[in-house]
């Protein structure tokens, strides 16, 4: 199990780009502060790249469920989410998630059946 916090470092960031675009669009004004969580977190979110096709690979339903709620905490800074159906949500993607997780698996299966 190589774990996730590759992907939740990455997902964090993209959330906090999210956030602070909306405030700026909220706010009806361009303001540069709201980017410097985002800007400080995005080396370390690029420096972790290359390992997230194996985390990805590795990913299991409570990795997933985990990794979807570091970026509802991130998003909820924004309070446009009603808590439960921001976890209705959440379950559904992981649902989703897994799904097309076992079609791929399914696919490289085949492949390397076929080879």
């Amino acid at each position: 199990m190589t774990g996730i916090n590759n992907m939740k470092e990455i997902s964090a960031t993209v959330a906090e780009l999210a956030v602070a675009i909306v405030k700026n669009i909220q706010d009806g004004k361009f303001d540069w502060s709201s980017f410097v969580p985002f800007l400080a977190s995005l080396p370390a979110a690029i420096d972790g790249m290359d390992e997230i096709p194996a985390e990805i690979g590795d990913l299991d339903s409570a990795e997933t469920k985990e990794l979807l709620e570091t970026i509802l905490e991130k998003l909820q800074q924004l309070n446009i989410f009603d808590p439960e159906v921001a976890e209705a949500g959440v379950e559904a993607a992981v649902s989703l998630f897994l799904f097309v997780k076992s079609l791929l698996d399914l696919i490289a299966e085949v492949k390397d059946s076929a080879e």
